[in-house]
């Protein structure tokens, strides 16, 4: 509808598609929802947080990914998505980063199962799979999530 058209028309990359300019808004919802739902249950539901948390930035960095790939961002935009993308949300390209996340989604899905400390936060399972405790993981998430908020808040 024109309203749409006209929104959109300032929003994001002007040379984006109408579709791929939704698909950003939606990415940019589910990055809202990180940052302000997810972290409103963190203090009560620990480890559901922090797995939802790591699959939601999993996938709005891996469809950003995409998105770039398939249509290329012009001007000051494209530095600071290139800077996220090569920068702290690398991680998400590297095999125990893919695991935890595989393991949080689906719990075990392939290979040996990760060991488990009962005494640890989820039973020691990102220190198992990634070679750090979940307090550092989750600093690195919401690093990410920082990053991604500004990306989207100066687009």
């Amino acid at each position: 509808n024109r309203r749409t058209e006209r929104y959109f028309r300032r929003r994001y990359d002007r040379k984006f598609s109408l579709t791929s300019k939704l698909a950003l808004l939606t990415l940019e919802g589910d990055l809202g929802t990180v940052t302000q739902v997810i972290k409103a249950t963190e203090s009560k539901h620990r480890e559901a947080a922090f797995r939802a948390k790591l699959i939601s930035l999993f996938h709005i960095v891996s469809s950003l990914d995409k998105l770039v790939k398939r249509s290329p961002i012009h001007g000051r935009q494209s530095g600071r998505v290139q800077s996220l993308l090569t920068g702290p949300a690398v991680i998400f390209k590297q095999e125990p980063y893919r695991r935890l996340r595989n393991l949080s989604m689906h719990y075990l899905v392939r290979g040996a199962a990760p060991d488990l400390t009962p005494e640890k936060q989820m039973f020691g399972v990102t220190d198992s799979l990634v070679g750090e405790p979940l307090d550092q993981v989750d600093a690195r998430l919401n690093s990410i999530a920082d990053q991604c908020s500004d990306l989207f808040e100066r687009w």
